[in-house]
């Protein structure tokens, strides 16, 4: 048998499934046992015993034939942090999910972490490597499973999730075994080009996806369409996926009507169906019920909970501001501080959930705390104002590694950086400018250069606040000068901003906001009694879009390309002499200041981008000329504190 490269997906899982139930008669009862508990959990009648996330030991067993199928420890890294992304709902491309559905959207609140112990307690990186003569591997008998058929044997299966990556044949992408099978046999197969997103994996099957689908089998989920071939007679057990005649491949468009599911159709997005990697990117409140339901049955001896605290513990130091925390594209976690020296000092894990390495410095002069965000390819780059007033930031050179020089992207800043993430993974950040108004830059595309300085106007009195909604459209918020909450959103994701409106309140804090499991943000704040205050997005404003169409601004750049309206020559002219007034001397951001490197080309960015000229001269607004201003742009009706 020779090893091939699918071109659609095809899963072996069912045909597995039915295998046992003709061949084990204990795999039959255990099954019948396994689905009345699921029952229970869907429609209410028993809950969840796991508090919190649950975090799974997983053991990849990589068995190789040729050279290339020897996949690289980054390549099984990859594939982890997919599966932590898209069982979190955490995933980037989530919000592409079609407003219809966007309320079942669901946290199945389950993590993968590699193990770093073997059975018999001694270290493990959680990877084996086993060559074998097989060329392609069939389904049937399970030979990977087994030392004996050329494959390896499996790490105890009540404690550990195995993972094979192999070559295999007859077309497979992978199969896995639902619970309640023999022990030998429990875990997932994958194709080793269909394996992560780097190294050996191939498109359309490169994101990972296979793997989230398999894991998704062996925690007890269905094909989406009920495996009935085309009959509209099958079903997953779930209630809050439609009825679907079959199987969907490639990627379809929405909506694709089917057993007269009109006028939704099918949900073609859910990672249980068979549409290329791009094209699946959710689970349903009803499937993640599923798996908990799991998680306290059939497979209730695997995996800790993550519930209570350790209690506190120091990492030593001397702090002079808040702390930033981020994640490595390996998983270890890395906080970064201003020291006593007023410079950026970081500790970063050594290993993923484990332990910390000594201080280390980044040098710079700092005067603000630090923002720290991944880019799309997941390197880390974090953000400061200097001494200077401008804003400065470095970024990793490669994912979790190095880090680049200092470099400017000037401006004057009054605050800290607010950094926000557009559903196409460009980053924006936004900061207060000496006028008291809202400034942002954004990256032209994903991982590249950054744009000019552009203004969202506003006159606001505390540090911004940016967060993503559930469909990938980008919120801020800040305090007015009538000390409510005000703020704005993107009217589509990736694209332009609407007015600014007020949530009233009145505030003495900074804000914070999170996003519940269902995707509404809720914002925090501390109110003038010193109370914690806080407001939750209904779900009607989270379906309609936050207030319904907003008007597009005469002055907003498109980030999607859109064309901008054309204003009267005067008062472009006037608005570029303001800009330029208002962002700081390009020849006084490289006063070093920051005694940071001046051969760092200090207006140079990720992909070497043209050198700007010297703006204007440093001439900072008063309140009154931003007001004028404004009033010039006819934004002055909706700003804070107006």
């Amino acid at each position: 048998m020779a090893e091939e490269q699918p071109t659609r997906r095809s899963c072996g899982a069912q045909l597995e499934h039915r295998r046992l139930l003709n061949e084990d008669p204990a795999y039959a009862d255990a099954r019948s046992e396994i689905e009345t508990l699921a029952r229970a959990y869907q429609t209410g009648a028993r809950s969840t015993e796991r508090a919190g996330l649950t975090v799974i030991p997983v053991v990849v067993h990589v068995v190789w034939n040729t050279n290339a199928q020897n996949i690289s420890d980054a390549q099984v890294q990859s594939q982890i942090d997919v599966l932590n992304a898209d069982f979190r709902a955490a995933n980037a491309d989530v919000g592409q999910t079609p407003g219809v559905w966007q309320s079942v959207v669901a946290d199945a609140r389950v993590v993968f972490a590699l193990a770093t112990t073997d059975p018999n307690g001694a270290p493990s990186s959680g990877i084996t490597r086993t060559q074998t003569q097989t060329v392609a591997f069939p389904r049937v008998g399970n030979p990977v499973k087994s030392a004996a058929t050329g494959g390896v044997d499996p790490w105890p299966s009540d404690r550990y999730l195995n993972i094979w990556v192999c070559p295999l044949g007859n077309n497979l992408l992978g199969y896995a075994q639902f619970p309640g099978g023999p022990a030998n046999t429990e875990g997932v197969v994958v194709l080793h080009s269909a394996f992560g997103t780097n190294g050996t994996a191939a498109a359309p099957f490169n994101r990972g996806r296979t793997t989230t689908h398999e894991v998704g089998h062996w925690l007890n989920l269905f094909h989406i369409w009920g495996d009935d071939g085309t009959g509209c007679g099958g079903s997953d057990e779930v209630g809050d996926t439609p009825n679907a005649a079959g199987p969907n491949y490639g990627c379809p468009t929405f909506p694709h009507v089917s057993c007269s599911n009109g006028p939704n159709g099918d949900m073609f997005m859910n990672y249980m169906d068979y549409t290329d990697d791009a094209c699946m990117y959710m689970f349903t409140i009803g499937q993640t019920a599923r798996i908990q339901a799991t998680l306290d049955g059939a497979r209730a001896s695997i995996g800790s909970q993550l519930t209570g605290w350790s209690g506190w513990g120091t990492l030593g130091g001397i702090l002079t501001s808040d702390i930033a925390a981020a994640n490595n594209a390996d998983g270890r976690m890395e906080v970064f501080v201003r020291g006593a020296d007023n410079a950026l000092w970081h500790k970063w894990q050594t290993a993923p959930s484990n332990g910390w390495s000594d201080w280390g410095t980044q040098g710079g002069g700092l005067t603000s705390n630090i923002t720290v965000a991944a880019n799309a390819d997941r390197r880390l780059e974090f953000f400061v104002r200097g001494t200077d007033n401008a804003l400065w930031h470095k970024w990793q050179t490669a994912p979790s590694n190095g880090w680049s020089d200092w470099a400017t992207q000037g401006g004057g800043l009054s605050s800290d950086v607010a950094m926000g993430k557009n559903a196409d993974g460009r980053l924006e950040m936004f900061v207060r400018g000496t006028d008291n108004g809202v400034w942002h830059k954004w990256q032209v595309a994903p991982n590249s250069v950054w744009s000019d300085w552009a203004t969202q106007g506003g006159v606001i009195t505390s540090n911004i606040t940016v967060a993503s909604n559930a469909d990938g459209r980008m919120e801020m918020f800040a305090r007015g000068t009538d000390n409510g909450l005000w703020h704005k959103w993107q009217v589509a994701p990736n694209s332009v901003w609407s007015d600014w409106a007020t949530q009233g309140g009145i505030l003495t804090s900074n804000i914070s906001v999170g996003k519940n499991a269902d995707g509404r943000m809720e914002m925090f704040v501390r109110g003038a009694d010193n109370a914690l205050w806080h407001n939750l997005a209904s779900r009607a404003q989270q379906r309609l879009g936050r207030l319904g169409d907003a008007r597009r601004h005469t002055d907003e750049r498109s980030h999607c390309g859109a064309k901008r309206r054309r204003t009267p020559r005067g008062v472009r002219a006037r608005r570029r002499q303001r800009a330029v007034a208002h962002l700081a001397d390009g020849a006084q951001q490289r006063l070093v200041r920051l005694e940071l490197s001046r051969g760092s080309a200090d207006e140079q960015h990720h992909r070497s981008p043209k050198r700007r000229r010297a703006a204007g001269s440093v001439r900072p607004w008063d309140g009154q000329r931003a007001v004028a201003h404004l009033a010039v742009l006819g934004r002055l009706q909706g700003r804070p504190g107006g």
